[in-house]
């Protein structure tokens, strides 16, 4: 429903279909035995209020989200919950706080081999860096997305890495 409703246009709709989401997952679900699931829950429900620019209740939802993605120790959910908190800070034009969270990303990807999620992060942190001006970290990042998209020759982001390669 969720879904349905953003695509006519009702993001206020979409976030209340999220928010009803994520309330039927808590009462039906207990977060210590399916963590995965209120990390699921509260990403989406991020997503609506991201989408409508409400950066203090997305941010609540997405830290919710991270602690049980770290409890599920699901190594997809947490880079990615990371990333969208990185992008909050970024549309609420706080630079620090964007960069933190899209190192900490890198790092966690590190230490966890998880090569997509890492893929995904150098290719959000290297148009942030040139959109700031910083065209030598800029120029850092895609460098590793490159080297790293190379062992991927079947991904999206290999394909738009190949092309900017020339």
């Amino acid at each position: 429903i969720k879904y349905y409703v953003r695509s006519q246009g009702d993001k206020e709709g979409s976030t209340k279909y999220s928010d009803a989401g994520l309330k039927a997952a808590y009462s039906k679900i207990d977060p210590k035995q399916d963590p995965r699931a209120i990390s699921i829950a509260s990403m989406n429900v991020g997503h609506s209020l991201k989408a409508f620019e409400r950066w203090d209740n997305a941010l609540q939802y997405y830290r919710r989200g991270y602690i049980y993605a770290l409890a599920d120790k699901n190594q997809l959910m947490v880079p990615n919950l990371l990333i969208s908190i990185g992008n909050v800070y970024n549309g609420k034009g706080n630079d620090d706080s964007t960069l933190f969270y899209y190192r900490k990303t890198i790092a966690y990807c590190d230490s966890a081999k998880t090569d997509g999620a890492i893929l995904t992060v150098l290719s959000t942190i290297g148009p942030f860096s040139f959109n700031k001006n910083k065209i030598d970290s800029a120029l850092v990042y895609y460098q590793k997305a490159l080297a790293l998209a190379r062992r991927y020759p079947r991904t999206e982001i290999h394909q738009f890495y190949s092309l900017i390669e020339i």
